[in-house]
């Protein structure tokens, strides 16, 4: 798993363009929403480890009452199907790799289903270690 952040300084010219070869399996992208698409295009033509069928959850507002998740595949992401869903007010998490996938999950599902959102996060629990129960 990486943690990557495409965040620019002026300090650090050529710094918030995607990771060309990332060598992780699951990416996690902090402060990409406005990269979205292009991330997503980006991994599909480049690296190794994703590809159109490549689960992708969006988090946005974690741990506020506005959170919500959107799911779907590398694909859709690609296509823009997410532009629509943000909200620019809040910050967003865009987790991409397998690590997603859950165990009955296969890439024909994710491919056949769509994209799944869910603004019903905000009704969980979170316990004191930290997992959440809806």
């Amino acid at each position: 798993m990486a943690f990557v952040t495409l965040a620019q300084a002026t300090e650090n010219p050529g710094f918030g363009e995607p990771l060309a070869n990332p060598s992780a399996d699951t990416l996690v992208y902090y402060m990409g929403r406005k990269d979205a698409a292009r991330i997503a295009q980006q991994l599909i033509e480049q690296s190794p480890n994703h590809g159109a069928h490549t689960p992708v959850q969006i988090l946005e507002a974690v741990s506020t009452p506005r959170e919500r998740q959107w799911s779907s595949t590398l694909s859709e992401l690609a296509a823009g199907k997410a532009d629509q869903w943000f909200d620019s007010r809040s910050p967003a998490l865009i987790m991409i790799g397998e690590a997603l996938r859950s165990e009955s999950q296969t890439s024909e599902d994710l491919k056949s289903s769509g994209s799944e959102i869910n603004d019903g996060l905000q009704d969980c629990q979170v316990f004191a270690n930290s997992r959440r129960s809806a």
